[in-house]
C-alpha cells in the first residue's frame, strides 16, 4: 500500500519547506519519479507518473513520487526554474535513500524526465534512468553523455516535442541508451494503455 509522506526541501530563498510525496512498496531497491512541468499541471497523480510508479512496483522497486514546490500540498511557489526542480528532486532522492537501500532508479515524465537526467548526471547515486518523453529542447546533451549507467528513453511515435528521428540522432553512439517506442502515442499519452505502459516500465527496470 502506498504511503503519503512529507519531504523536507529548500525554497529559492534558502528556507526549508515541505514537499508532498507518495512512497510505494518494493524490496529490490527504490526510485524517485518526477512529474511533468509544474506550470502546466504536472502532479504526482498524473496518469503517466502513476504508471511509472506502478511499473517500478511490479519490478519490486519502491517508487517515490513527489510534487514540485507550489503544487498540490507542497509548500512554496511553483516555478519553471530548472535549478529549483533539481533541488526538489535531490531532496526527494535524499529522503528516499534514508528509507530504502540501493540500487536506485531515477525516473520522470517530460519536464520531470529531464530533471531526473540532470540530477543523476551531477552526482546522485542513481544506477539506472527511465525517462518518459523528455522534450528534446530540455534533453541536456552533456548530462546524457556523462551518465554512465543504463538509460531507457520511452517515447511515442507521434510525440510532437521529441521527434523520433531527432532523438535517434541525439543518442547516436551512446551504447548505454535504449529507446522504447510506443505506437500511436503522442507527448500527452492521451490514447495510451496505462496498464501496458506500467508493464513496459517493469520490464525495462528488470533488464538491469
Amino acid at each position: 500500500m502506498s504511503e503519503r509522506i512529507g519531504i523536507v526541501g529548500t525554497g529559492s530563498d534558502g528556507a526549508a519547506l515541505l514537499l508532498e510525496a507518495v512512497l510505494g512498496r518494493g524490496a529490490r531497491g527504490a526510485g524517485v519519479v518526477a512529474p511533468p512541468h509544474p506550470m502546466y499541471g504536472g502532479r504526482l497523480d498524473n496518469p503517466v507518473v502513476s504508471a511509472i510508479a506502478d511499473g517500478l512496483e511490479q519490478a519490486g522497486i519502491a517508487p517515490l513520487r513527489f510534487n514540485f514546490q507550489g503544487i498540490g500540498a507542497s509548500d512554496g511557489v511553483a516555478s519553471a526554474d530548472a535549478t529549483q526542480a533539481d533541488a526538489d528532486f535531490r531532496a526527494a532522492f535524499k529522503h528516499l535513500a534514508s528509507l530504502r537501500t540501493p540500487p536506485y532508479v531515477g525516473a520522470g515524465y517530460s519536464f520531470g524526465a529531464a530533471t531526473a537526467l540532470r540530477v543523476a548526471a551531477r552526482g546522485a547515486a542513481v544506477a539506472q534512468l527511465i525517462l518518459l518523453s523528455p522534450p528534446l529542447f530540455l534533453l541536456d546533451q552533456t548530462s546524457l553523455r556523462s551518465f554512465a549507467g543504463p538509460i531507457a528513453i520511452v517515447v511515442g511515435d507521434e510525440d510532437q516535442y521529441l521527434p523520433l528521428a531527432e532523438l535517434e540522432q541525439a543518442v547516436a553512439g551512446l551504447a548505454n541508451v535504449r529507446l522504447r517506442v510506443l505506437a500511436n502515442v503522442d507527448h500527452f499519452y492521451g490514447d495510451a494503455d496505462f496498464e501496458e505502459l506500467a508493464w513496459l516500465i517493469a520490464a525495462t527496470a528488470n533488464e538491469v
